[in-house]
This record gives C-alpha cells, structure tokens and sequence, in this order.
C-alpha cells in the first residue's frame, strides 16, 4: 500500500549510509521529481557526500507560478528553455505566457496568419501589412527584440519541455483591452475582403473581427490544438484588464443591438467575459482572468456568470487603494484566487530605491528579494508598509476603525506568482536582473510557510523574520546564486554598502561570497577591499560588488568622505 504522503507534490526522501542506498517516495511523478531535485542540492552542498536523512516535504501551494511578458518585448525559444530549467530547480510549477498585448502577438494561429505575419513585428513602415508601430526602444527595424514569435514547432517544443519538468503552461491572449495589435490586423483583413468585394474577385474568405465571437473560438482552438500533442490544454487566460472607461462608447455594434444600448462599460464588459466564458467552457477548458475584467460596482461579478472554473488573479493591492480587499472577496465569492501582489512580486519594480535602479515604480517603491522573503500571503493587510513615493501607511489608513477584510475560504486561495512585465527588458541578461535573486525568495514563501508568519506581535515577528532572512541570505551567497552563474544565469549583483565610522572605512555586500572592490581613480582601476583607517583630509572612493562565479560586477557607488585634524568624519554620499 502507498504511503499517503500529503499530495501530488509531496515527497519523502530516506538516506542510508549504511546501505548506500537513496529511497524518494511520492503519491504522483512530481513528487518524485521535486524529492530529486532537493537530493541534488544535498549532493552538491556536501561535495558528493550526503548524510543520513529522512526528509518528508510538501509545498504549502499548489500553484507556484511566474508569469513571463513576451509582447511587450519578445523572449526567444532559447531564453525560455533555460529560464523553465531555473524554475524546475526551485519547484516553481505554473509558466503563464502573457502572449498578446497592445504592442505585438507572439503565437503562430494557422488559421490567421497574419496575426504573425504583421503583429509580431515592429518597425518604420510606409505599408500598413509589413508591421506595427516601434515602441518600447524596439527601434525602426524588426531585428530586435520588438519583434519575433513562436512557430508552431517552437511552442511545442516550450510545452515539451516544460511538461517534463512537471511544469504547466498557462497562453493568456489579452483581451478585450490590450488588443491593439490583433486589432490592426484584423481590420487589414476586413480592408482587404471589401477590396475584393468591391473588386468582384473570386470566392472570398469569411469576414470576421475581433470582435466576432468567432475569432475567439479560432484563437481558442488554435491554442487547444498546439497543446494537444504535448500537454493538453487546460487554462486559457484571457486578460481582461484594464479596459477603458467609454471604451464601448462609440460602437455601432452595442448601439444597434438593443440588449447593449445604453449600458456603461462595465456592464458590457461582464457581458463579454460571460460570453468568452461560455466559449471556452464548451471547449472543456477553465478561465483565468485579471482581477479588474470580473469586479464592478465594488464586488466581483457573480460566480453564476461562468460555467466553469474561474482562477482570478487579483493584483492590485497598492497601498493608499482600498483594492487590496479584492483578495478575500474573491476566494469569498468562489473564485480561484491565485496572488500575484504589486507590492510584492511584480518584478518589474525597482530592486533598489535608487534612480539607477531599473524598472517602473507605479506600484511601489521598490522590491528586493528581502522584501519577496518577508511576504505573509496568508495576511495580506499584515504587509503594508509604504505606498509608491515611500509615505508610510498604516491599517488605519486602508481599513479605518474596522479590522481588515480577512477570507473565510482560504481554501480557495492556490498560490502565488510573480509577473514579469517586459516594458524594461530587452536583453536576457536583464530579464535574468529582473528576476533573481528574487524569484528564488518567490519559490520560498510558495513552498514554505515560515514560523514567524504565526506570530501577532509585529516586533517579535520582525526580529524572527530578519534571523530568518539571514539564514536565507547565506544560502543564496554562497550556494544559490553560485549555482545560478554556473547554469549561466544572471542576477542582479548588487552594489555594495560603504561608511566611515570614525576615521575607519568599512564596506559589505547584500550577501556573502562576494567581493567589494574599491577605486580610487574614479574608476580606472579596482582593488580588492580592505577594511581601512583613514589620515586627515579629503577623499573620493568608489564601490562596487564583484560575483563569485564569472566575476560580474554591480554598478558602483560614490562615498566621499572629509576626515578633519580631531578624528571626526563628515561622509557624502
């Protein structure tokens, strides 16, 4: 009889020294893989030598997911093969695409080609059917990242790959907002049919446009049959984001039908996602949604409108709104909740508040790997802190006198995952800045819930929290992020701490196993750094971090520095 385990991702692990043997059990084939990739790591800490142990393991979600952005700036087939390595590595299960967006479609659909034929690729053109608009830096031609696509052949071979490592791939096709590109195409097409029309040329093709339930089923149908050979579809996500307000306003469509006349935006767009809901459930699949395409008139739109599934994805908590609520309401009204949080773990914020730090900060100041750590999702009103311009906000500030909106059905809140919107990544090296050493912090609150998560009192919690977060940080100094260069994977390496305290010049770095380098040529030539006392007078010093694997290097910092004739030191950084 099969131990019960715990669930299709748990795992036991028994080593005998005495033996020699190694012994992973598990329920299901994921297990097993996730009981051996944790008896690699134990091979590779202890030099090929391992202990005798019995481990048993089970994440706390069953969703641990990421959600790479490849409109925005497109991720080669080569990209993605190494990055879906990494996440098998961290037991990281859920790959969602975001593969459509206002500035490209990246997703060959047989059925319409010129979905990629046009809207893959960005450029400078006269001619409306070579491209869409350059944005993004993308430039005037289409040998850069603003352009590109995956094949048929490419695709499947994402899902190949991923489906072994017991990874799923969720497509989004964004819709009806974030559709600019389709949008272009589709009405191309549309000029061509009444060309030929007004041509009298022969037989012409079905006229169809976006907004035609019948480009959603093609859409649909082609995304079901690149999946089915591989790793049979599941999940389409289809957006819903966003939508502007008027949006329907001027539809000649919604005005000539007299259900649709005179409904607000709102309305009409509870009517569609009902209406791309039916398609897809007929179709044997679930709905996964953005938050915003499902919530008006302050609640969630009843669960009674989809017929199947529906996995909700509710962003937007920033702190000064009152949408962080939105949480709870949904895993309340039935939905599943899974939390891919602004605050926390969009990872196209800053890393560092610094104005040389890349990335957006509509939804925060910044977000390092500490703060991904330090993540409580089982509370998410216990995590506010700072709104965007970094003010202080408090309980009181989001929920009054009234104790915050907590869910009754925490059962149906799945996991998290981070989003990696693509606006600031053009090259892999930094796609991979972007995303460590955070996600390895995202894999860790996914998989385990911390101790001092349970802990009510904020400063006992914080003082466990930061001893914890050390531990953690060692591990990833001189184990993980060694490991990830040797995989040659990028991450950001951060720049170094300095001060003078007295006349003594000291530095650091964010976590071990790194080196602090110092100039003092403004940046000529670089030294390793010693720990130094400094004479009187008047010093320039720049700092930077050196990795311990291919030796990259952060950028570097400006300390200067005053030591006057008493010992006393005015710093300037």
């Amino acid at each position: 009889m099969k131990q019960n385990l715990g669930g299709s991702d748990a795992y036991e692990i028994n080593i005998s020294p005495e033996t020699h043997t190694v012994v992973i059990q598990a329920q299901e084939a994921p297990g097993a893989f996730y009981g051996a990739q944790t008896l690699i790591s134990l091979v590779e800490d202890n030099d090929g030598n391992i202990p005798k142990a019995t481990i048993r393991d089970a994440p706390r979600f069953g969703y641990r997911g990421v959600m790479l952005d490849v409109a925005r700036n497109f991720k080669p087939k080569n990209w993605m093969l190494k990055f879906i390595d990494v996440m098998a590595t961290y037991k990281l299960n859920k790959l969602h695409l975001h593969l459509s967006d206002d500035e490209a479609w990246r997703i060959e659909i047989p059925d319409i080609p010129g979905l990629t034929q046009i809207a893959s690729k960005r450029c400078h053109s006269e001619y409306s059917d070579e491209c869409v608009m350059p944005q993004l830096g993308s430039g005037p031609d289409t040998d850069t990242i603003g352009s590109g696509f995956y094949t048929v052949d490419d695709y499947r071979e994402i899902l190949d790959y991923a489906n072994a490592r017991h990874i799923e791939v969720i497509p989004e096709i964004d819709m009806p907002g974030h559709s600019a590109a389709a949008i272009t195409v589709m009405e191309k097409r549309e000029d061509e049919i009444d060309f030929m029309e007004s041509h009298v040329y022969g037989p012409l093709p079905e006229s169809w446009l976006l907004y035609d339930h019948k480009f959603v089923e093609r859409v649909v149908d082609g995304l079901k049959e690149l999946h089915r050979p591989v790793q049979p579809l599941r999940i389409f996500h289809m957006g819903g984001d966003e939508v502007a307000h008027g949006a329907w306003s001027e539809s000649r469509e919604c005005f000539d039908n007299v259900e649709f006349r005179g409904k607000d935006t709102a309305a009409l767009q509870r009517v569609f996602m009902s209406r791309v809901s039916r398609i897809i459930s007929d179709k044997g699949l679930n709905l996964g949604v953005w938050e915003d395409g499902v919530y008006a008139d302050d609640k969630p739109n009843p669960i009674t409108d989809f017929k199947s599934d529906v996995f909700v994805y509710p962003w937007n908590n920033r702190w000064g709104t009152n949408k962080a609520k939105r949480s709870s309401e949904f895993a309340d009204a039935g939905y599943k909740v899974i939390l891919p949080l602004a605050t926390h773990l969009y990872f196209d914020m800053p890393q560092e508040p610094d104005p040389e730090s890349r990335g957006l900060y509509w939804a925060t100041r910044f977000i390092d790997a500490h703060k991904v750590f330090g993540l409580m999702p089982d509370n998410i009103f216990a995590n506010v802190d700072v709104d965007r311009m970094g003010n202080s906000v408090s309980l009181e500030d989001l929920c009054g006198n009234a104790a915050c909106p907590q869910p009754n059905k925490t059962e149906n809140i799945i996991g998290l995952q981070a989003c990696m919107w693509a606006e600031v990544m053009r090259t892999e090296e930094q796609f991979h800045n972007m995303a460590f050493p955070r996600l390895l912090a995202l894999a860790e609150r996914a998989w385990h819930r911390a101790n001092w998560e349970e802990i009510e009192d904020r400063n006992a919690r914080d003082a466990y929290r930061s001893s914890d977060w050390e531990a953690f940080a060692d591990v990833l100094g001189y184990k993980e992020l060694p490991r990830l260069e040797k995989k040659q994977v990028f991450y950001l390496v951060e720049p170094p701490g300095a001060r003078v305290e007295g006349n003594v010049l000291m530095a650091n770095t964010r976590y071990p196993n790194h080196v602090v380098e110092i100039s003092m040529d403004g940046g000529d030539s670089w030294n390793e750094f010693q720990q130094q006392t400094l004479a009187n007078g008047k010093y320039k010093f720049h700092f930077r971090t050196k990795s311990p694997v291919l030796g990259r290097v952060s950028r570097p910092v400006e300390l200067m520095a005053v030591v006057e004739g008493d010992g006393r030191i005015t710093p300037k950084v």
